[in-house]
């Protein structure tokens, strides 16, 4: 064994120096050869799931017709049933009615919570109600009141009829001043920290008050044909033109028109912000347009819903349209 093993050791020397003079032979380590071209794997990316559209996920049945509709703090949507004269309540946490109708008036809409006060416009009276602990108290207000707004310490209120807006003190109920006049059938309201936002329907304009002295603010800014709805969010406020199925973009700051109107469905009625988006109820499509922020484009394809939607509100991680003609809201997760 101690043989073979110093026959090995001398041996394998020379098996090596063979090797080597065989393998240059080849051109394997000769300095004029070919480098051999050394690939990097290319990384691959890792899939990544794409953005959920939005989507419809429940149909709740909502009275005969409802037509305005809002989102409390405590997930109470809140929908004003125009032919019933009664307020419905629906939890979003079910996704199904609770609780009892609320009287609330003849062809109510546009309701409003705040501080655990309902508040619904009463067209077919001239009056608002306001409720709270289970009481109603009426309270006259300009002719065909349409929509409600939060400012300050007063409720703000469109008077379709009369072409004005009355104020009322929140926490006594109470009118304030004098009507202040705005432009042709103003339709829609909303204040953002200094001024009030009313849409004129006969006039295609939007006018500002200013909310600390109640008065008018510059010159009536022309948007689309027909405006409706108005909604103050994200720096901007968007004006529903119902008359030319578009969306006027605002800079509040010094009331110029931002861009180009922005093309929606047909008949768009009210918009409401939240969620990363402008949500655009097209009342003659039975759809929603989301418009994208901060781009202001249109995103996505338009969102089916019920049979004419007249509301929508943003509220409790979804957007809710009051469906009128199907006495249903759908709920959509954004």
């Amino acid at each position: 064994m101690r043989l073979a093993g110093v026959l090995l050791a001398v041996a394998a020397p020379l098996l090596a120096a063979l090797l080597v003079a065989g393998v240059r032979s080849t051109g394997v380590f000769d300095e004029d050869a070919p480098a051999i071209a050394v690939v990097e794997a290319t990384p691959t990316a890792t899939p990544t799931a794409a953005a959920a559209e939005p989507a419809v996920v429940a149909t709740i049945p909502a009275g005969d017709g409802p037509d305005g509709i809002t989102v409390a703090d405590d997930g109470i949507v809140w929908v004003a049933d125009f032919r019933a004269g009664t307020l419905l309540q629906i939890s979003a946490a079910e996704n199904a009615r609770v609780g009892r109708a609320v009287r609330a008036g003849r062809q109510p809409d546009s309701p409003v919570v705040t501080d655990g006060v309902v508040w619904v416009v009463s067209s077919g009276e001239n009056a608002v109600r306001r409720i709270a602990d289970a009481r109603s108290r009426t309270i006259g207000v300009g002719k065909e009141p349409e929509a409600l707004a939060v400012g300050g310490a007063y409720m703000w209120v469109t008077n379709a009829g009369d072409g004005t807006v009355t104020r009322i003190d929140r926490a006594s109920g109470e009118l304030v001043g004098a009507p202040i006049g705005v432009g042709g059938r103003p339709l829609d309201i909303a204040v953002d920290d200094e001024l009030a936002w009313v849409t004129s329907f006969e006039d295609g304009t939007v006018t500002r008050i200013d909310t600390g002295s109640a008065t008018l603010v510059g010159e009536p800014i022309a948007v689309g044909r027909r405006p409706r709805g108005v909604a103050v969010g994200e720096g901007s406020v968007w004006v529903a033109n119902a008359g030319e199925d578009t969306v006027t973009r605002i800079d509040p700051l010094d009331g110029t028109v931002v861009g180009d109107p922005i093309p929606v469905g047909d008949n768009p009625r009210e918009l409401a912000v939240g969620e990363g988006s402008v949500w655009v109820a097209n009342a003659g499509e039975d759809t929603v347009t989301r418009i994208d922020l901060p781009s202001g484009k249109v995103a996505g394809e338009p969102i089916p819903t019920g049979d004419d939607p007249t509301g929508i509100a943003v509220g409790a991680g979804a957007v809710w349209t009051a469906n009128f003609r199907d006495g249903t809201v759908t709920r959509i997760e954004p």
